[in-house]
């Protein structure tokens, strides 16, 4: 997947790829949106069998794998949707942007556990 360097270029953290799968539910719906691509302490790719909708909020629970030592085995975050890219050309599998907008303040403490994780 290509991105566009001016989105690329709006990022103020480096992205991480997840290596393992963490699962993401929409806590509205309960529902499985997909598994968590890569993550940085300011926005998150998630792929997907579902698109999510382009600017629009959600609430979202990442499943976080014990080894990160979070004192909880979930964080909620509340994200803005900037892009999706897929169709059922890729499998359908879709790809969502999603900047971080609001979280929990013993979240970000937890978010950057999961971002050092995953940084190599």
């Amino acid at each position: 997947m290509v991105l566009n360097a001016n989105v690329v270029n709006m990022r103020k953290h480096e992205r991480h790829n997840t290596d393992q799968s963490i699962i993401v539910i929409d806590t509205m719906t309960e529902q499985q949106v997909g598994l968590l691509a890569n993550v940085s302490e300011d926005g998150l790719m998630i792929a997907g069998s579902t698109a999510l909708e382009t600017e629009a909020i959600y609430q979202l629970r990442l499943l976080l794998p014990e080894e990160i030592g979070a004192s909880s085995p979930s964080i909620n975050l509340g994200v803005d949707c900037l892009w999706v890219s897929g169709n059922e050309e890729w499998g359908g599998l879709y790809w969502s942007g999603c900047h971080i907008i609001d979280y929990a303040d013993d979240a970000i403490e937890v978010l950057q556990l999961l971002v050092a994780h995953f940084t190599p």
